[in-house]
């Protein structure tokens, strides 16, 4: 009866000498070793890309929390301007058509009148 694995792989060892044997576990060792180096550098690079990407998630968040409080302040801002406008429209005033947002202007009556004046220019 033969010691063979299904691939053989005894007896092709019981046809080396010991050091043979000791020049392939020597070969074996030093492939483990460089195999643990490439790993240790992947490790390595992978720590580095998970702090960028956690700085770039930190970037993102700032700027998410800028945009958010851009569009407060332009919000504000426009709430500012339609009340001002709509106060100007109530004293009788012209304003240029391009800087009146029609929409969200609202005088009494709920009706702005759109004039071309002998400038050539159309005012509500």
């Amino acid at each position: 009866m033969s010691n063979t694995t299904p691939s053989g792989a005894s007896s092709a060892l019981e046809n080396l000498s010991i050091t043979d044997l000791a020049k392939h576990v020597e070969s074996l060792t030093d492939r483990v070793d460089d195999l643990e180096q490439e790993v240790a550098e992947k490790d390595e690079r992978i720590n580095e890309l998970e702090g960028q990407v956690a700085d770039l998630s930190n970037k993102a968040d700032e700027a998410e929390a800028h945009r958010s409080a851009i569009v407060r302040q332009t919000q504000v801002r426009d709430e500012r301007i339609d009340e001002l406008q709509a106060r100007e429209f109530e004293k009788g005033a012209h304003l240029l058509a391009e800087n009146v947002d029609e929409d969200r202007i609202f005088v009494e009556g709920n009706k702005l009148e759109r004039i071309t004046k002998d400038d050539g220019n159309t005012y509500f």
